[in-house]
């Protein structure tokens, strides 16, 4: 099993086109069953996706819109193979972006769910954050994967905890 996972800066950096094309070329040639990203981002005043285009899409949160610019939704229209893949928002980033965790996978996607990992519930605090999580089969057995992006661990307004907290 082949798995990546990549804090993506989604449309933050120069050349995102670019560099779009170049991770697709990657995905294309080590064709990963996996693919866990985090800063997902998609402009807040972009226009939705219809219903036929977000075929193989899972909703993991019944309320996300999904827009035309969303970063896992542009890699896809570039990938040789298809994935199922699912996408939640987790806060405001850059003040312009609905900031989220995606992950794709190469067989069909049973089950899923997004959960905050965070004290913190304001969508609009960068603070605020969520794991995301899917179930698919792995050589005929039930598998979860599950991708989570963290604060800094010394944030005084959201700190780190330890299991014991």
């Amino acid at each position: 099993m082949k798995i990546l996972t990549l804090n993506t800066h989604a449309w933050a950096e120069e050349d995102q086109l670019n560099k779009i094309s170049q991770l697709a070329d990657f995905i294309n040639t080590h064709q990963f069953d996996v693919i866990s990203m985090q800063e997902v981002n998609q402009s807040m005043q972009e226009a939705a996706l219809s219903e036929e285009e977000l075929k193989m899409y899972y909703a993991t949160e019944s309320d996300a819109v999904i827009k035309k610019d969303n970063y896992a939704y542009v890699l896809l229209q570039q990938l040789t193979e298809q994935y199922h893949w699912t996408w939640i928002p987790a806060h405001v980033g850059f003040q312009k972006y609905d900031e989220g965790l995606a992950i794709l996978s190469r067989t069909p996607i049973t089950q899923a769910f997004g959960e905050y990992v965070s004290h913190m519930r304001d969508y609009n605090n960068y603070r605020t954050r969520k794991i995301v999580g899917i179930q698919t089969v792995v050589q005929g057995e039930a598998t979860w994967f599950v991708n989570g992006h963290y604060n800094w661990w010394d944030d005084a307004q959201e700190p780190l905890r330890d299991s014991g907290s």
